[in-house]
């Protein structure tokens, strides 16, 4: 079963998602440990903001808390029930690799009569209600997490300046059909740049050739054109931004290129100062 923000059901749902409740949702709260030779992962979570009325049912065994992961890479979906509102989910190794979603659930473990909540949209009408075994009773917001080395890897991995003759002077093109993010420089550029970094190192390379690049990425990426798919560059950079929270389809390029080089002009600026002193 897949659960998307758009799913409705015939019965009322608590969460975010739904409006059927005026008052109450589920947050899941979760610290991430793993092992990325291994792909092996443990939650420690926290459910929260549970209304009393389905606190009851959990309470009398009637419905759980549970977790939906799932992982496109490995084609692991599962339901993962969890034991209390606090405690530690663990996945064996191999199970996640790249992309993973975690949505927080409540279900039914058994058939459930004259459940009533003040807080139900009226559209449904007064109660009670009742629930057969397996019902969806309330849905998170999803959770996504990166697993494996992929979001480790350093962002010089994935570029690579390359000279090409033809450009007028001055400019650079991104070329992203490659293995890696290639940034054609004009002659007297490319010749600058490998010039300066004996002397400022990355941080030259960073401000004056990776950032604009990576905001040329980041604004091809959100047109949805499937442009870099199955590359290592795509991985690795989906990887790094699920890992740092940025969501690719709504980030402002320039926000976004700042986070993952670490806000690059401030340690330019610092760069400059320790010259100069």
């Amino acid at each position: 079963m897949k659960i998307d923000d758009d799913i409705r059901f015939p019965y009322p749902v608590l969460g975010p998602l739904t409006g059927d409740y005026s008052v109450g949702s589920i947050s899941f709260d979760a610290r991430v440990e793993e092992k990325p030779d291994t792909g092996a992962l443990s939650l420690e979570y926290t459910v929260d903001m549970l209304p009393d009325p389905m606190r009851d049912i959990i309470a009398d065994g009637s419905a759980q808390a549970a977790v939906f992961i799932s992982c496109l890479d490995t084609f692991y979906n599962r339901l993962h029930h969890l034991d209390g509102y606090t405690g530690k989910l663990v996945v064996p190794p191999g199970e996640l690799r790249g992309s993973v979603q975690l949505r927080p659930v409540v279900v039914s473990v058994r058939e459930i009569a004259g459940y009533r909540d003040a807080s139900i949209h009226p559209e449904f009408g007064p109660g009670p209600f009742a629930f057969p075994v397996g019902a969806l009773l309330a849905c998170g917001e999803e959770l996504r997490i990166n697993v494996g080395l992929d979001k480790l890897a350093s962002m010089d991995t994935i570029f690579e300046l390359a000279l090409n003759k033809s450009l007028p002077p001055g400019n650079i093109t991104v070329d992203l059909d490659k293995a890696k993010i290639t940034i054609n420089a004009a002659p007297e550029l490319y010749s600058a740049v490998n010039n300066l970094r004996p002397r400022f190192g990355r941080t030259i390379i960073l401000n004056g050739v990776y950032l604009p690049a990576t905001m040329q990425v980041l604004s091809v990426l959100q047109q949805d054109s499937g442009i870099g798919e199955g590359m290592r560059w795509h991985r690795i950079f989906k990887a790094k931004c699920e890992h740092l929270g940025i969501d690719i389809s709504t980030a402002e390029p320039l926000d976004a290129a700042e986070i993952l080089f670490r806000q690059p002009l401030g340690r330019l600026v610092s760069l400059w100062e320790e010259l100069s002193s």
